[in-house]
């Protein structure tokens, strides 16, 4: 599930301006870790699959804006039309009308780099596989605490 969450965090965090970059995504990070939790079936991938999903179609999810007001990020630069599927060993997401898109799949091995590029702007990730496990900064600036979504 960690790594999941991280590279569906960095995805997401990736929009977000670079100053705040890494607070969104710890922030997010953990807040995904305790709304997943008992709604993770590694052995049936696709249960619960709706509600490991985010979604942005013209408002954010509420999860997503209240790790944005937590770590006073602002959304601007995230699409507006973006689902992200969050889900045992495989994140995807789709845009618009395009097609899904894959970030990672576990039975897949590759080390690309993932490219992409919302309304001209390019985004480029480290592939996956090169990401450095979730960690959490010693920073007075990102103490984390639990953010209610309900």
């Amino acid at each position: 599930m960690h790594k999941e969450i991280q590279i569906a965090s960095r995805f997401l965090a990736s929009f977000v301006d670079e100053s705040d970059r890494q607070k969104f995504e710890i922030a997010l990070q953990e807040e995904l870790v305790m709304k997943f939790n008992n709604h993770w079936y590694p052995q049936f991938p696709s249960q619960g699959s709706a509600f490991r999903s985010i979604s942005y179609f013209h408002k954010p999810d509420r999860l997503l804006t209240s790790v944005a007001a937590y770590t006073n990020t602002s959304l601007t630069n995230l699409p507006n039309d973006l689902v992200i599927w969050i889900d045992p060993n495989s994140v995807s997401y789709k845009q618009g009308q395009n097609y899904v898109v894959t970030l990672w799949d576990n039975n897949v091995q590759t080390d690309r780099p993932i490219h992409y590029s919302p309304k001209g702007k390019s985004v480029t990730m480290k592939h996956p596989a090169q990401l450095s496990p979730p960690h959490r900064s010693n920073s007075p600036h990102v103490q984390m605490r639990a953010i209610n979504v309900a």
